[in-house]
């Protein structure tokens, strides 16, 4: 992938603040402002093309509010390991999954862009996704790279987040930065989120790139994992 990724865009400040929020303040109201989200997330679960007893790994988790549209398609064969660096995130994914009585799901904390080997087997995942996740990160370009190689060759990928907006549309970009400072983003990091996702699609079998602007700017970026050189 040929982004910009050698400074991280979002300063290591900013990253330690995102923690405290989203651990202690955003986690115990975050559904309900993410309502008007939902539709995207199961686009997104949608270009997954699962299957029942796929197996599924979802990058950035948060609550699990994808986890019900996951579940629809894969049933109680399939599974989903999912993983994000927020306890009170998962905290609210946990309470989630134990309402629906869910036994398929496993949940890790750690950092996306460095999972350990003993948590994520390479190639073992049938699909993975991560909405709403790569753009608050540093360096979503190293987390994209690890979420990849977990996912078996020929395995769909699907990247769904906000970024700026180009062209006539750019005229918005301040509001849009508002509107995202709340969920840990800045100017800087939407507009290396925009580069990130006009890349994307390069980097995957049939790569494909949809645009959603009725909530700011939304892209959809999803394709197929290339099958591993023999």
């Amino acid at each position: 992938m040929t982004t910009p990724a050698s400074v991280p865009t979002i300063s290591a400040k900013r990253v330690r603040l995102s923690h405290f929020l989203y651990d202690h303040v955003i986690s115990k109201t975050y559904d309900v402002p993410q309502r008007l989200m939902l539709r995207l997330k199961k686009a997104g679960v949608n270009e997954l093309g699962l299957k029942p007893g796929d197996q599924v790994i979802a990058f950035c988790c948060g609550t699990g509010q994808e986890f019900p549209f996951i579940q629809e398609r894969i049933g109680p064969k399939g599974e989903i390991l999912g993983i994000d660096w927020s306890d009170g995130m998962l905290q609210q994914a946990r309470r989630r999954i134990a309402e629906r009585g869910w036994t398929n799901i496993q949940l890790v904390k750690s950092d996306v862009t460095a999972l350990p080997e003993n948590v994520v087997e390479m190639a073992a995942y049938d699909a993975g996704i991560c909405t709403l996740g790569l753009s608050t990160i540093s360096e979503p370009e190293k987390a994209f790279q690890v979420l990849k190689n977990a996912v078996r060759g020929g395995g769909r990928i699907v990247i769904g987040d906000v970024c700026s907006f180009s062209g006539l549309k750019s005229i918005l970009n301040p509001l849009n930065t508002v509107t995202n400072l709340a969920g840990g983003n800045t100017s800087r990091s939407l507009a290396h989120s925009r580069v990130f996702a006009e890349a994307l699609p390069s980097d995957l079998l049939e790569g494909k790139l949809e645009w959603h602007l009725s909530l700011g700017c939304y892209y959809i970026a999803s394709g197929r994992r290339p099958m591993p050189a023999e």
